[in-house]
């Protein structure tokens, strides 16, 4: 079968270049792509091998640390504000609360007003002392 133009399809497996003043056609033959194709397979296996360790080292070198959480203090449901104590300021801080704020208490979702004083708490903000996120968590029941 012939293109409109007259210049024949070049065979499956070949490549065909066309110059100005000649015409270049490459043949790749069944032998010839085998071990082309081989030598690639065992450059990317021999890639992941070689980073397999790397990943493991990674992930070892991230060892999750134990959560801290901070404490509820006040919830001020008409103001949308929580004060907590942080643990690592030694201060009380007080987040104001957004309508774009997920409030989280026991692993459900939940309003402002099922956050309790005295929970432990862990609040997500956004630099400016707005909450983006909180986490509550009943206390521990003394044993």
């Amino acid at each position: 079968m012939r293109p409109p133009f007259g210049k024949p399809l070049p065979r499956r497996g070949a490549l065909s270049l066309d110059f100005p003043y000649r015409r270049v056609a490459l043949h790749f033959t069944h032998e010839m792509k085998a071990p082309l194709f081989r030598s690639a397979l065992v450059i990317v296996m021999v890639g992941v091998i070689a980073l397999a360790p790397l990943t493991a080292l990674a992930a070892a070198t991230k060892a999750k640390k134990p959560r801290e959480f901070d404490k509820v203090v006040a919830v001020d449901t008409v103001g949308n504000e929580i004060t907590i104590f942080e643990k690592s300021h030694k201060t009380d801080a007080t987040f104001k609360l957004t309508p774009f704020t997920k409030i989280i208490v026991n692993g459900k979702p939940a309003k402002l007003a099922d956050v309790k004083r005295g929970m432990k708490v862990d609040v997500t903000s956004t630099g400016a002392k707005t909450a983006s996120r909180i986490e509550a968590e009943d206390p521990p029941l003394p044993k």
